[in-house]
């Protein structure tokens, strides 16, 4: 799956163990209705964003899901993680390079309409 949004903020990595390091980041989306999305990168992943902070990103990721089950009270929930595996500049921008808004097309002079004739050689 990928998404496109701007990275807004990057939490610094976490060693969960000597062969396990995971970093999220918050991707927002600028849809009509904008989400706020965390993602995580994992081991060599780490830092991949880094030089995203504050500009549009495509995340390219995966819906991970695992059940776990409290051994005290034996009741069950849900945890999903979106885990990114790429994260790059979208197509046809360049990294570092100021954001590049859409000029408004010059407007074209109406064209004089032709008059109607009746000179017709048919």
């Amino acid at each position: 799956m990928q998404i496109q949004g701007k990275v807004v903020h990057i939490y610094d990595a976490e060693k969960k163990s000597d062969k396990f390091t995971v970093q999220e980041f918050v991707l927002q989306t600028a849809d009509k209705f904008p989400q706020t999305i965390l993602f995580q990168l994992s081991n060599d992943r780490v830092g991949k964003a880094d030089s995203f902070l504050n500009a549009e990103a495509v995340v390219q990721f995966d819906v991970q899901g695992r059940k776990w089950q409290d051994p005290k009270t034996g009741k069950s929930k849900v945890f999903n993680t979106l885990s990114a595996w790429k994260v790059e500049a979208p197509e046809g921008s360049v990294l570092g390079a100021p954001q590049q808004f859409a000029q408004p097309m010059p407007t074209v002079a109406a064209m004089p309409t032709p008059m109607p004739s009746n000179d017709l050689p048919f």
